[in-house]
């Protein structure tokens, strides 16, 4: 059979009768992209099966065809087209399998071309860790190690234990002498994922900056005047004042593992005052929402998947509104959100009934809790019971699942945000903005409720949420001028309008009319 008969597709004119009713009372209001995708998949499929029809073999073996004689990213977009039309045209039969193949049809497929860089050269300003020196990376490898386990013939295993010795319980415990500002610090094998990168980050543009500058890089060379030279550096290259010090503290991570045996105290005193003068370059205030508008946003995403037949399509669009709506609900650190797997932190009953979220670690290394919102138990239920199985591949207990069959990253998650809260509000917002609009909607319902709210937001320092009472207060503010504003207009208005109707005057015209 040639490729060209293979992949014609069967207009919807030349469809059996009861597939073209079907599928016009069933596929109204959707996207036209979705809509075309589908109508050309079965039209294939209908075209492949020519003359003797089609059934459940001839449907394997095209998507066997489909999958073995089309590009992946083809393969991928006909599989899933066709399994969105037969969920349509044959509901009675589960074809989830599709999206199974669909799935297989992109790993086991060619690699994909390479992005196309932008012309123009590019500054380096971090160096990839495996372009350190290897000293450096032999020193890394040992701050990492655990004190129970000592790395043999290393040159700085006996510095490191040295120090680590003197720490309680042998460097398990969080307190650790000598910690600048008398802040709990842990030993860096226990840090967090986000903590060792930006760990490496941070050594990583230093490297590139004592490279441009000439001068040594060992962490023994990193000494008061040199960093401040580099946070002038960094400032002259247009960094936001947050980020210069989120990169200072990145470089003081490193150096506490490359050089533990060192003093760095005034590094983090350093850091504190960069941070304690650090202005954000973009006004929180601004455009500033109710939460109450988040959680509405994902309760609508869910109800539009489920008023569309149950296909990947809409059980993606679930998932998303489920995101959105807990994050409304429960506004905890993204890292947390992100990595949720069921029955461990997603915490379900004897009956399957979700009841409570259950981190053992956040951002300041204490555990959280909290339960799961009573209007939202039916729906998690709903996902883990219709919608995931669609989207599971081989993403084991993971909550969140890609339309890819892979658990999803934090970005990914991130990014679902940000498009969805765009396409309403014409302006996308981050998962950490969202911490900031449910502490400003419930201290401008009741300032009281702030302890509460710092409790919800996981902070270790309850004065952290005073910044959102100036807010709340703001806000209130400014809606009550609003409404005195508006009155005093309206009232202006009314009197004027009495005014000219007693005196039978008109409305002087307008200037230029």
């Amino acid at each position: 059979m040639s490729a060209r008969k293979r992949w014609r597709a069967v207009p919807a004119e030349g469809w059996p009768e009861s597939d073209r009713r079907t599928w016009a009372r069933a596929t109204r209001g959707w996207p036209a992209h979705r809509l075309k995708q589908a109508r050309t998949a079965y039209g294939q499929l209908l075209a492949y099966g020519e003359p003797d029809g089609v059934d459940q073999a001839t449907i394997a073996a095209f998507a066997e065809a489909v999958a073995w004689h089309r590009p992946p990213q083809s393969a991928r977009t006909t599989l899933r087209g066709l399994a969105d039309a037969l969920v349509v045209l044959r509901p009675e039969e589960p074809w989830g399998w599709l999206h199974e193949a669909a799935r297989d049809a992109i790993r086991a497929g060619r690699p994909q071309a390479a992005p196309k860089k932008r012309p123009g050269p590019t500054p380096t300003r971090r160096v990839a860790m495996a372009d350190w020196p290897d000293d450096h990376r032999a020193r890394w490898i040992t701050g990492f190690a655990s004190p129970a386990e000592p790395v043999v013939d290393d040159p700085y295993a006996a510095a490191l234990a040295a120090v680590t010795a003197a720490w309680p319980d042998g460097g398990t415990s969080d307190e650790v002498p000598g910690t600048a500002m008398g802040k709990p610090a842990r030993h860096p094998s226990s840090w967090r994922p986000a903590t060792c990168t930006a760990a490496e980050r941070g050594w990583g543009r230093w490297l590139a900056w004592a490279g441009e500058e000439g001068g040594a890089a060992a962490p023994e060379a990193v000494t008061r005047d040199r960093v401040a030279r580099y946070v002038d550096g960094l400032a002259a290259r247009g960094c936001a004042p947050k980020s210069i010090t989120a990169y200072v503290q990145g470089l003081r991570f490193a150096l506490r593992v490359l050089a533990p045996d060192g003093d760095w105290t005034w590094l983090s005193r350093q850091a504190t005052i960069l941070q304690s003068h650090a202005v954000p370059l973009r006004d929180k205030a601004i455009g500033l929402r109710p939460i109450e508008e988040l959680a509405a946003l994902g309760t609508r995403l869910m109800a539009e998947a489920v008023g569309q037949p149950l296909t990947l399509s809409a059980a993606t669009l679930y998932r998303d509104g489920l995101y959105i709506a807990l994050l409304a609900w429960r506004p905890k650190r993204i890292s947390n959100i992100g990595e949720m797997r069921i029955g461990r932190e997603l915490v379900l009953d004897q009956t399957g009934e979700p009841v409570s979220l259950l981190f053992d670690r956040t951002k300041n290394n204490d555990p959280s809790e909290s339960t799961v919102p009573v209007v939202l138990r039916p729906c998690v239920r709903a996902y883990l019971d219709r919608f995931r199985p669609l989207l599971d591949g081989q993403a084991g207990d993971a909550l969140w699942v890609s339309n890819r069959g892979a658990a999803m990253a934090v970005g990914s998650l991130a990014a679902v945000l940000r498009d969805h809260t765009k396409a309403a509000w014409g302006k996308g917002i981050g998962p950490h903005y969202v911490r900031t609009m449910y502490a400003t909607s419930m201290g401008a319902t009741d300032p009281r409720a702030l302890a509460q709210v710092s409790i919800m937001l996981d902070h270790r320092n309850s004065q952290t949420v005073e910044i959102y009472r100036a807010l709340a207060t703001s806000t209130n503010a400014s809606h009550a001028l609003d409404r005195m504003t508006t009155g005093i207009v309206e009232a202006t208005l009314a009197r004027r309008k009495k005014e000219r109707q007693r005196t039978g005057r008109k409305r002087p015209p307008a200037r230029g009319g």
